[in-house]
């Protein structure tokens, strides 16, 4: 007990006083590595020319000189500052062979060297150690662009970033700028990792659309690994710059050939074809580059524009099926649509910062995918709780309608049924030996129905259960004579019932509607189509009930269990209409199994 009560104080004491150190190791003189380190801008001025031009201009490093209209600058003149010796030049290269002499001799060189399927050196940061640069001494610098695209290549990014001192600080601050970015990133792949084992588990449960689900993973966490691809921060982590935009234009071909096969499955069965070939087209034109660009005859990123169209254009196709094809928009596949019109804006504005700005990336398309991944990971998440619930409650009604078979099966064979059946045909083998044989058939069969019901848990076809109604009224008419009358107006049998739930209707029809009237009485058992499913009625011209006085006896609890068998197990409507002394019509409606298309 004294153990106990000296461990607390002494774990909030461990904590204060660990608390207390961390805060004066980030408040104490020198904490932060920028006291030791230093990088200051780096401008170079003078004269330039543009793709090999005899014109020299003025040359500030401010004014913005546009990659898709000039493919080589050179710029001649001097550093604002002196560089001290054994200083690093930091220097951001966008897709750009770079040259730099001083004095007329090279001291830096970079983008001559590159793979062999490639056109350039990568999106990188670079830093050499100069032996020292006055700014009396001639600079000259010359910058190639590899790609004419402005997105894939940048003068300005070069001036702008072009600083001498340490490499730490200015890695620190492109770190801390594109925190957001990549923690979004981040973020987008582990909800994606998530998205693929809820996937893999619904499938294991046989989940609607589960085989389709990885797909929707696969997406997400392909687009949380292109999203990770900053080029602020990427070389600095993994130095193959190469691998890095080649890891780029793959997940960029990828991503839209995962959602589009994905969403195939959320297209009807009228539109579904003309989605498949879409998804073939995309598929077939990511082959077709990724074949170029294995033998060197093209570089896709120089095709980001193609293939942004091409997505465009698919996108829209999937659009318009999605908005014709889904009738009637019931809440389920609204949930499942809804969020992918999201990313389709997002998408669009993507593109359209692509022609724009000259950016791939890009804020809008972040969120929205953000936004998509969270919403699509909810929904997976509740479409696998309530198959989860379902499972236990079918579970649980599946040990309920066990015993309600049970209770069926007996309540159906009556000592007093049998012993009028067994006296009719008794009589009948005196006066019609014919007649008494096919008494004693139907009796036979009416039993074995009975007994077989135990072993048959799942809902059987209308005409199984058609016969033994037949069988239980061939009985009773041994008894009634003419008195009782059955009509089968039956237009459709293409449904299923739980066993003995219509035949325990019937039974219900002439025992305590037609029965009780001395003139005996008419039972018509009627099927036929509607709208999403069948329609089956049992009527009779009985004695009727009020049905707020309904008894709690034997048959009227029969009845009840009838209704909840069918209601649970093929998910029917009753509704039962009563008079008394008119007659009682009970009507179902079942409607058509999922996926079911019936004429």
């Amino acid at each position: 007990m004294q153990i106990r009560r000296a461990f607390q104080p002494l774990l909030w004491l461990t904590l204060a006083l660990s608390l207390a150190l961390l805060l004066l190791s980030l408040l104490g003189p020198n904490a932060r590595l920028e006291a030791y380190t230093s990088a200051s801008p780096l401008r170079l001025t003078g004269v330039y020319a543009v793709d090999g031009a005899a014109e020299r201009l003025p040359f500030t490093g401010e004014q913005h000189i546009p990659v898709a209209a000039n493919r080589q600058l050179v710029v001649s003149g001097h550093f604002d500052r002196d560089v001290l010796p054994n200083t690093q030049i930091i220097l951001r290269i966008c897709n750009l062979t770079v040259r730099l002499r001083v004095n007329g001799q090279e001291v830096f060189a970079f983008g001559e060297r590159k793979p062999s399927f490639g056109s350039g050196g990568g999106n990188v940061w670079m830093s050499f150690t100069t032996a020292g640069i006055t700014a009396a001494d001639d600079v000259e610098l010359t910058l190639t662009s590899v790609y004419g695209s402005a997105s894939r290549s940048s003068f300005d990014a070069f001036f702008n970033h072009l600083s001498a001192g340490s490499e730490y600080p200015v890695y620190r601050a492109a770190f801390v700028s594109q925190a957001v970015p990549l923690g979004a990133g981040i973020l987008i792949f582990l909800l994606g990792a998530a998205m693929l084992g809820v996937s893999f588990y619904a499938r294991a449960l046989g989940l609607a659309r589960s085989r389709d689900y990885p797909y929707l993973s696969a997406f997400v966490i392909v687009s949380g690994v292109w999203m990770c691809i900053n080029y602020q921060y990427a070389s600095l982590v993994i130095p193959y710059p190469a691998f890095i935009q080649l890891l780029e234009m793959v997940c960029m071909l990828w991503m839209p050939v995962f959602l589009m096969r994905y969403m195939v499955s959320l297209v009807p069965a009228t539109h579904r074809a003309v989605c498949r070939w879409t998804v073939l087209a995309v598929l077939a034109a990511a082959l077709l580059g990724l074949g170029l660009q294995f033998m060197g005859a093209v570089d896709l990123a120089a095709l980001t524009g193609v293939f942004a169209l091409v997505d465009v254009a698919a996108i829209s196709v999937f659009a318009v099926c999605l908005l014709r094809g889904i009738k009637p928009r019931t809440p389920e596949m609204m949930v499942a649509v809804a969020p992918l019109f999201i990313l389709f804006a997002g998408a669009l504005l993507n593109v359209a910062n692509y022609f724009l700005v000259w950016q791939t990336g890009g804020l809008f398309f972040s969120l929205a995918l953000l936004a998509y991944s969270l919403l699509e990971l909810s929904r997976l998440i509740r479409s696998l709780r309530d198959s989860i619930r379902r499972s236990r409650e079918y579970a649980r009604l599946e040990n309920e309608l066990t015993q309600s078979r049970i209770a069926v099966m007996l309540s159906q064979i009556k000592p007093h049924f049998l012993f009028n059946a067994l006296n009719s045909i008794s009589a009948l083998c005196l006066t019609d030996p014919i007649m008494a044989d096919q008494a004693i058939t139907s009796l036979s069969n009416y039993l074995r129905g009975n007994i077989r019901s135990l072993e048959q848990s799942a809902p059987v076809p209308f005409e199984q259960e058609l016969d033994h109604i037949k069988y239980y009224v061939r009985l009773e008419q041994l008894r009634y004579g003419d008195k009782l009358r059955v009509v089968y107006a039956i237009e459709t049998t293409d449904f299923v019932v739980p066993t003995l739930s219509l035949q325990t209707l019937v039974e219900n029809a002439i025992r305590h509607g037609v029965s009780p009237r001395p003139e005996g009485g008419l039972v018509v058992v009627q099927t036929e189509r509607a709208d999403g499913g069948t329609l089956v009625r049992i009527i009779d011209d009985g004695v009727g009930f009020d049905p707020d006085m309904q008894s709690r006896n034997a048959d009227s609890i029969g009845l009840a269990n009838a209704k909840k068998r069918m209601e649970a197990m093929v998910g029917a409507v009753f509704e039962i209409r009563s008079v008394p002394g008119k007659g009682t019509a009970v009507e179902i409606r079942i409607p058509d199994a999922p996926g079911k298309e019936r004429a």
